[in-house]
């Protein structure tokens, strides 16, 4: 839950949405202002140079590392919080047919 709040509170209810759904569309002006210029190079590379997924990839872990429930318990040995790279399945990529 926690995680699904951070992306909100970052992204916005539509924006939220959209990344969940793998339709956000990221700027490059989006791009520069929230994903390190040292990671930039790693996360498009990752993601096949597509600057949307290669966002959404970034936010993920990025959020992971923010949101993470286990920081705010007192006693956290006997809970697992699935990472939040489960919550979405990456886009794969397309395969043309041949006829």
């Amino acid at each position: 839950m926690a995680w699904y709040a951070y992306l909100a509170h970052h992204e916005g209810l539509q924006g939220a949405a959209d990344m969940l759904r793998g339709t956000r569309r990221v700027t490059t002006a989006m791009w520069n202002e929230n994903v390190p210029a040292a990671e930039q190079r790693y996360w498009l590379a990752a993601n096949g140079n597509n600057i949307s997924p290669a966002y959404r990839a970034w936010f993920v872990h990025y959020a992971s590392q923010k949101a993470n429930a286990l920081n705010y318990m007192d006693d956290s040995r006997n809970v697992t919080v699935p990472a939040a790279e489960a919550l979405y399945q990456r886009p794969q990529p397309q395969h043309r047919q041949s006829h």
